[in-house]
């Protein structure tokens, strides 16, 4: 069984130098790892129902994948996760992830490939009914990030498109971080630093003053392991922000609508 750790904490540093960025990975049964289209999705697409809602449980189709690999390491290790039974995920329970998670994975690639470029991770996206929420996991041969499905539909429900990207972000920041160090400065945790590549992507993703008030609220109810203090993530979210573009005035306002 792979070995777990719930700590996020960066996995990446002082391993082995970065793999080829030219180096196609090789495919596996479950995912696909092409790069994805540059730009973003003009549209969502409708769920099974046709309502027009996402539906991250009911689809199953491949999602292409971030960009560079990441460096190989010796076991499988939960980078972060954002949920608190990290013992119950069974990786053989890892399956496609939804056409809605494409979606969400092509908008993530469209607003943080100009930022990260040319040092982006790749990280194949996949569903799993045990994974704890969200997880970024590192394994031998490739860096995965898992969600729960049922996660993911209740985030969308309830706070909208940008605190799944938000989420996402969160996660891939880890890896981010170690590929792009100083980034967005060098202080503070490992956490933090991943919160500012989330900010960095709620600014490229151009959410609407309610949108974005939304995804801090989703984003911040979720904590990751040792909880750090929610005006510190604000904090963190706001440099990466700011620092992508985004108007400081339009974040203060948003933010002053997070309960």
């Amino acid at each position: 069984m792979a070995k777990l750790s719930t700590t996020c904490v960066n996995k990446w540093a002082g391993r082995a130098a970065y793999s080829d960025p030219m180096r196609k990975p090789v495919p596996d049964s479950k995912s696909s790892r092409v790069p994805l289209p540059h730009g973003r999705v003009s549209e969502p697409r409708a769920s099974a129902s046709g309502t027009g809602n996402r539906g991250y449980a009911n689809f199953r189709n491949l999602v292409p994948a971030f960009l560079l690999l990441l460096p190989a390491i010796a076991v499988a290790e939960v980078i972060c996760a954002l949920g608190p039974d990290v013992a119950a995920y069974k990786s053989s329970a890892d399956d496609r992830p939804t056409s809605d998670g494409i979606y969400e994975a092509r908008r993530l690639n469209a607003a943080l490939q100009p930022v990260c470029a040319p040092r982006c991770p790749q990280i194949v996206i996949l569903r799993n009914p045990t994974a704890a929420n969200a997880m970024l996991i590192a394994t031998n041969d490739q860096a995965k990030f898992v969600y729960s499905p049922k996660f993911f539909q209740s985030l969308y429900d309830n706070y909208g498109d940008g605190a799944v990207i938000a989420v996402i972000a969160h996660e891939f920041g880890h890896a981010l971080d170690e590929l792009n160090p100083g980034r967005f400065g060098k202080g503070g945790t490992p956490e933090l630093r991943a919160d500012a590549w989330a900010g960095c992507t709620l600014a490229k993703a151009e959410l609407t003053p309610t949108g974005l008030a939304e995804a801090l609220t989703g984003v911040t109810k979720y904590p990751p392991p040792g909880n750090p203090d929610r005006n510190f993530r604000f904090a963190a979210f706001r440099v990466g922000f700011t620092q992508c573009g985004g108007d400081g005035g339009k974040f203060d306002a948003a933010r002053a609508k997070v309960k």
